[in-house]
């Protein structure tokens, strides 16, 4: 199984544009595969909301860019208390209001995306203001924390048949294409090694 973790700033165009290319190139790529969406925080405040030393206030309408953020996410955490498969395309679509569209931040527009998607809209808007999907967010950002290097906009690819974990910064077409492809190859080779190996065993 490959895990592919997207670590992203949630209002960058860029991180918009790699996540719609992962959508595509994952699961055409890999047979078996589960690709997340890790939106990071800033990360002094994530930091402090780890050692538990701040706490992250449910302000139901954003007043900056930093709380614009952390909105954004907690969103997206309360969407996927309905799966990967709606919480996906609701953060895609709440991305391209914001970053593309020029919209504005609203009551009404997450509940139109959130219904367009096909969420509960009484189960989401209920998630969205409560400490579960607070406590998701934190998870997320000990993920980040552990696997990062650097707690920056990264794409992360955790093989559970090697054990390795393959850090990627860019983030081109091009560069996400060749190094998928690479990685499925050396699957199928690792893969052709483990059963030779049980062959041999079975007839030692």
């Amino acid at each position: 199984m490959i895990d592919i973790y997207h670590f992203a700033n949630p209002l960058s165009e860029n991180c918009l544009a790699t996540e719609e290319c992962l959508e595509k190139l994952t699961h055409t790529v890999f047979q078996k595969a589960r690709l997340r969406f890790i939106p990071l925080i800033n990360e002094q405040v994530s930091a402090k909301l780890i050692q538990g030393e701040q706490s992250l206030p449910l302000m139901d309408i954003p007043y900056d860019r930093e709380s614009l953020i952390c909105r954004v996410i907690l969103d997206f955490k309360a969407a996927q208390i309905e799966g990967n498969k709606k919480a996906r395309p609701f953060l895609l679509a709440l991305q391209t209001a914001l970053i593309n569209k020029k919209q504005v931040y609203s009551h009404s527009l997450i509940t139109a995306i959130a219904t367009q998607i096909g969420l509960n809209p009484d189960d989401f808007l209920k998630n969205r203001m409560s400490q579960e999907v607070v406590h998701a967010l934190i998870i997320d950002q000990k993920l980040a924390w552990r696997l990062l290097k650097k707690y920056q906009v990264t794409i992360a690819i955790d093989d559970s048949n090697t054990l390795e974990t393959n850090l990627l910064t860019n983030f081109s077409k091009e560069s996400l294409t060749t190094h998928f492809t690479h990685s499925r190859q050396q699957l199928v080779v690792n893969t052709k090694d483990l059963v030779s190996s049980e062959n041999a065993k079975t007839f030692a």
